[in-house]
């Protein structure tokens, strides 16, 4: 039997969401399979990918701006199986943009002058524990 391709594999996972979570939307373009879930369903839907499907790794966070639409922001993650290199990306529509949660600031706010190396440093030394992360 051959071994199936990642797009074979990407489609087998997202229809393993969606029978699971069946308010989760499905399309295609180019190949790869994009999840769209709704903000109140992002939690549990993201652990069960975890759990049940072996996306053991977020590898992208990003957020649209949809100007002139509704809703108008996104926002995009990448989700990742480590040993196989599978990804899904899966859409948030209408998620509130938040500023991060006080137990993530020492301080109350966060630092300015924020970027991705700065962050994991910041983060690293930080003495603050998360009280809402989704494990």
């Amino acid at each position: 039997m051959p071994t199936p391709t990642i797009t074979e594999r990407q489609a087998a996972a997202a229809a393993k969401i969606c029978a699971r979570f069946p308010q989760v939307k499905t399309s295609v373009f180019a190949g790869d399979t994009t999840l769209t879930v709704q903000p109140e369903d992002l939690v549990v839907v993201m652990r069960y990918a975890k759990e049940a499907c072996g996306f053991d790794m977020l590898t992208c966070v990003s957020s649209v701006d949809n100007l002139g639409q509704e809703p108008r922001f996104e926002v995009n993650y990448t989700i990742t199986r480590a040993e196989s290199g599978d990804n899904l990306l899966v859409r948030c529509p209408g998620a509130k943009m938040t500023p991060p949660s006080p137990a993530w600031c020492p301080s109350g706010a966060p630092p300015t002058g924020w970027s991705a190396s700065s962050m994991t440093s910041w983060a690293s030394t930080s003495s603050a524990t998360p009280t809402n992360a989704a494990s």
